[in-house]
């Protein structure tokens, strides 16, 4: 079952997953067969890395749940890598929520 897409404001539209369309362990191997192209396995698998909490934010806690094969994900992991290799979570304005 698949969201509908969603349009943009620069008028693409982002092709999205239904939370559901793959479980945890799927989605996690789909992630890092993608991210492995940009990044170190080691980097993504080292808990203290950006890359690492970049790869779980966007594996669990996205709630856009893209599709892993699309530009516009990698495009978002990277922001997600330079948000948390800039401390993110200690911004004043724009950090994520706490959940």
């Amino acid at each position: 079952r698949r969201k509908p897409n969603v349009p943009t404001t620069s008028g693409y539209t982002l092709p999205l997953m239904h939370p559901t369309d793959l479980d945890n362990s799927l989605r996690m191997e789909a992630v890092m067969d993608v991210l492995k192209r940009t990044s170190r396995e080691k980097d993504l698998l080292d808990p203290s890395t950006p890359q690492f909490a970049a790869r779980n934010w966007i594996t669990f806690e996205d709630s856009l749940h893209l599709e892993p094969q699309t530009i516009v994900f990698l495009q978002r992991c990277v922001m997600a890598v330079l948000y948390f290799s800039t401390n993110g979570d200690g911004w004043q304005f724009c950090a994520r929520k706490k959940l």
